[in-house]
């Protein structure tokens, strides 16, 4: 009970912290957005687009800002959610550093693993499956074009 309850603290954890990272990157899309929209506003004034890029532009910068406040909602259910867990009143989590920090990229070796999975018939046998239904496919594409038969006969 004891290591399930601290797994799903830590889930929570960095799920808060994921949701932190969305927010970050809406909230960029908006600024964004918005001077793209200005940009849009100044090239209309100077008559050189029409008035459907700036609904277009506008159109996509609502729907940049309609996240924002739906991350918002999703980050106050998950701090309300870990602060259940932990036995606490709802309120705001103190969040010290970014998922970054947490992962320590020195220790984690890209080399080996794929090395030995591509190794394994299973996933070899699969890759030769897939390059031959990739050329079954651009068989089956030439085969929809019109072929001439040329035949000679001597006589």
């Amino acid at each position: 009970m004891q290591t399930s309850l601290i797994a799903n603290i830590a889930k929570g954890y960095f799920n808060l912290l994921k949701l932190d990272a969305q927010i970050e990157v809406a909230l960029r899309n908006v600024q964004l957005n918005d001077s793209t929209l200005r940009m849009i506003q100044l090239q209309f004034d100077a008559g050189e687009i029409t008035s459907l890029a700036i609904q277009q532009t506008q159109s996509q910068r609502l729907l940049a800002a309609s996240l924002v406040p739906q991350l918002e909602q999703e980050i106050q259910i998950q701090e309300n959610s870990l602060l259940e867990l932990t036995g606490r009143m709802p309120d705001k989590i103190e969040r010290g550093k970014s998922l970054q920090y947490l992962i320590d990229e020195s220790k984690i070796s890209m080399g080996s693993p794929i090395d030995l999975i591509r190794n394994r018939p299973d996933i070899r046998e699969a890759e030769l499956s897939l390059i031959a239904s990739n050329a079954q496919v651009n068989i089956n594409q030439a085969l929809r074009y019109p072929s001439l038969t040329l035949g000679g006969t001597l006589v």
